[in-house]
């Protein structure tokens, strides 16, 4: 595993490749500190709160997933066989580790430009 990829992106491919549990503590300026289960991020559609299932039923078309994490919401659409496009930082890194999302859809690094446009956006 590259050793520069994003902390986020070491837990999920560590959690991904070794299904062991753990917190992943989030800093930032915006809000106060906060812990997020790593199992979170691999929930399925039942296990999602109601407000992030609506968002979800309601995209539509060609849809942009910002801040993808390990691609939980991206793979719920896939599923419904929706266009998706992932971005994280260092996504192609540990997406490559994970293996986890499907052929549908495509994976970009955030600093990277994408043509084309979205009907739907999930931030």
């Amino acid at each position: 595993m590259n050793s520069k990829m994003d902390p986020m992106g070491k837990a999920i491919a560590d959690y991904f490749k070794t299904q062991k549990a753990s917190k992943l503590r989030v800093f930032s300026p915006m809000f106060e500190e906060d812990e997020i289960p790593l199992t979170t991020l691999f929930r399925n559609y039942k296990s999602m709160p109601e407000i992030e299932r609506k968002a979800l039923d309601m995209a539509k078309g060609r849809v942009l997933d910002v801040g993808a994490g390990a691609g939980c919401h991206s793979l719920v659409l896939q599923e419904k066989g929706m266009d998706v496009t992932a971005i994280h930082p260092d996504a192609d890194e540990w997406y490559r580790h994970c293996g986890n999302l499907g052929t549908n859809a495509r994976v970009l690094q955030a600093a990277r430009q994408n043509s084309g446009s979205w009907r739907s956006s999930l931030v």
